[in-house]
């Protein structure tokens, strides 16, 4: 038999869970008819990139004019200084070096560039200035694999093509492996000294895209980088930041 007690407590815990739901049901028809009046003028779920179906090649031109300074984004350089923090994070020192290179310099941005044997490299960003040249050497790896030694080889042109180690060779990877194509004792080394970045499309990618649209002056841009950081964010879910 229920004590007087345990009955209060009972309705109690049912006004409880009615008003719970009540309230919960109350948000939902909100949400709703929110949603019905602004859906036809925002269009949530529109995205550009789902029609395109953008390859390596078409990301890698992407890439290569979102860096050009003088890209039809008509945005300067701020695109350009934002990969530089969010994406290439390397040595204090190195990116002290590369930024005293843009202040003096002139930036060409390249893309499929010939290192003779070697390879063709995806894109790469030179700075010409008054001093020795500084070199960004990118490896775009959205779903393809690496070729043998293809890391390797690369760092060997950058050596080689910007004197003085005045080069940062960046591998840009859709998935979560770390690249084989280098030896890990020579790629870590090269980590430490901020000549190589391992960066991934569903971290460092989808953090700089995000700045940019915020950055951006233009809403003809701005509309753009946040359809291509929704395609990247479901196209390569990846992995996040922890913090």
């Amino acid at each position: 038999m229920v004590d007087t007690a345990d009955e209060s407590r009972l309705h109690s815990l049912k006004h409880d869970i009615d008003t719970f739901f009540s309230a919960l049901h109350s948000s939902y028809e909100v949400v709703r008819l929110f949603e019905s009046e602004y859906r036809p003028v925002l269009a949530p779920d529109f995205c550009v990139f789902d029609y395109i179906d953008p390859g390596e090649e078409t990301l890698s031109d992407i890439l290569r004019d979102l860096l050009d300074p003088s890209g039809q984004h008509a945005q300067g350089r701020v695109f350009l200084d934002l990969f530089i923090a969010d994406v290439l994070t390397a040595r204090p020192e190195q990116i002290e070096a590369l930024i005293e290179a843009l202040r003096a310099g002139k930036v060409d941005v390249s893309r499929e560039v010939s290192a003779g044997p070697m390879g063709r490299i995806d894109i790469v960003l030179t700075v010409n200035g008054p001093g020795p040249e500084y070199g960004v050497l990118i490896e775009n790896k959205p779903w393809a694999l690496e070729q043998d030694a293809q890391l390797d080889r690369y760092r060997r042109y950058g050596e080689s093509r910007f004197p003085h180690n005045r080069f940062i060779l960046v591998f840009l990877g859709g998935n979560v492996e770390e690249p084989s194509s280098m030896d890990r004792h020579i790629a870590a080394r090269l980590e430490c000294e901020g000549r190589l970045k391992i960066a991934w499309y569903s971290r460092e990618l989808a953090t700089w895209l995000a700045r940019c649209a915020a950055a951006a002056r233009s809403d003809h841009v701005r509309d753009f980088l946040n359809d291509f950081s929704s395609y990247i964010k479901n196209e390569f879910p990846g992995v996040r930041d922890e913090s």
